[in-house]
């Protein structure tokens, strides 16, 4: 074919053109058009992994989560529960009778001074049953002072007959001896004798009657005086009663406190046993707080118990217990350490953390949403930009720390957060 064409003058030149070299320029120009085209597809290929992997990998934001290291220091076992602070000390009013309100001395909130009036309510009726039974009583120590002297009277007269009953009874014993005599020596029949002992047999028995005539006057007359006394007794402890009463309704504040609350309806009827007002105490404190009753059994007054509040703990130990359960929650009180605690208000809700037993020194970690219960468990451990799932075995679970058995070491951070939804991974991304 060469010879056939090597007559044809402008095909040998063309083929003798594209057997010489290529320039040095061209080939360094597409060498780096070929290595720019590789790299792009590399680094096309390396955005859409890390694109992917960030799409099918689980992240979690590291400013959504909350760790604690692993480390070691006291750890309590407590169960937890919700309580209000009340004060100490609240004395609420409720009226012993009838009444209406006349007047608003002071007002709810304002600081009471023991004496202090802060109601008037009307006391005219009670006045007057007042006055009724210092009548009665007067009457009755009136009846029983009359009643004595008549018992004294009575008495003296039948103590008056009976000595001469008695001094009859001697004479006729007189007569008897000498008709004895008399009929021994044959001056005197048998019948004047008969007669003489008649007569004496007569006035025995008329002493001895009147004698237990004495004895029963006596007791009839106590019996009545002890009667006229009861009664009496009982007008004066009615009387003691309305003196209360009359005290009660005064309104006036049986020590130093603040009016938390007053009846202000002016005019208003108020029923017996109606509260009209509440003195609270609002310098000393307790909580009354509840909890669920499957920890009845570890209850016991005496207890300590930390208070949480926004700002801080306070101390406090069980003082009592109330051994009624109503609808699965027991319900108990704490006493407040002593001191002043100006971050409490009355009626604020707090929580409690009642402390069952010290495990002293432990490994410990933060309590968190993240316990559930003791127990083996998985946690996640952070390691840089990652954290790892690693099951971790948990002692005594306490209010601040819960105690670590095996799984992590002094140092670990944890991640205390819900990560409930991320147990099904062995790693977690962390942003």
């Amino acid at each position: 074919m060469a010879r056939e064409l090597s007559h044809i003058p402008g095909m040998i030149q063309s083929s003798n053109a594209m057997d010489r070299p290529l320039d040095e320029n061209i080939i360094l120009r597409r060498r780096r058009k070929l290595l720019l085209q590789i790299g792009s597809g590399i680094g096309i290929v390396v955005v859409a992994y890390l694109l992917l992997r960030s799409l099918i990998s689980p992240s979690v934001q590291r400013s959504e989560i909350r760790t604690a290291l692993v480390d070691s220091g006291l750890v309590e076992a407590a169960i937890a529960a919700t309580g209000t602070v009340v004060p100490k000390f609240e004395e609420v009013i409720s009226t012993p009778a009838d009444t209406r309100v006349l007047q608003v001395v002071r007002k709810p909130g304002e600081q009471l001074r023991k004496g202090d009036q802060f109601l008037v309510l009307d006391v005219s009726e009670t006045k007057l049953a007042l006055e009724r039974m210092k009548d009665q009583i007067t009457l009755e120590a009136n009846k029983s002072a009359q009643l004595k002297i008549d018992q004294e009277r009575t008495l003296a007269d039948l103590r008056n007959q009976l000595h001469i009953k008695e001094l009859n009874v001697t004479y006729l014993k007189s007569k008897v001896s000498q008709q004895e005599r008399l009929h021994d020596l044959g001056a005197s029949s048998k019948d004047q004798l008969d007669q003489a002992k008649l007569e004496e047999d007569i006035a025995q028995s008329e002493y001895d009657a009147l004698r237990q005539s004495i004895t029963a006057t006596e007791q009839s007359l106590r019996n009545q005086l002890d009667g006229l006394s009861t009664e009496l007794e009982t007008l004066k402890k009615e009387k003691a009663d309305t003196d209360r009463q009359l005290d009660i309704l005064s309104c006036r504040a049986s020590r130093d406190g603040v009016l938390t609350m007053v009846n202000q309806d002016i005019g208003a009827t108020v029923h017996k046993g109606d509260v009209v007002a509440k003195i609270a105490d609002l310098h000393a404190y307790r909580v009354d707080a509840e909890a669920s009753d499957i920890h009845s059994a570890t209850f016991s007054v005496g207890m300590p118990a930390h208070i949480m509040t926004s700002v801080d703990t306070i101390e406090g130990i069980v003082s009592n217990i109330n051994p009624t359960i109503e609808n699965g929650i027991m319900k108990f009180s704490i006493a407040l350490s002593d001191g002043p605690h100006p971050t409490l208000r009355s009626n604020l809700r707090v929580d409690v953390a009642v402390v069952t037993a010290e495990k002293g020194m432990a490994l410990r970690l933060a309590s968190g949403p993240f316990i559930n219960g003791n127990g083996e468990q998985d946690v996640f451990v952070v390691h840089g930009d990652h954290a790892d799932r690693v099951n971790a075995r948990i002692g005594v679970a306490g209010f601040n720390y819960i105690e670590i058995l095996s799984g992590l070491k002094r140092g670990d951070e944890v991640i205390i957060s819900d990560m409930h939804d991320y147990l099904h991974l062995k790693e977690v991304t962390l942003k």
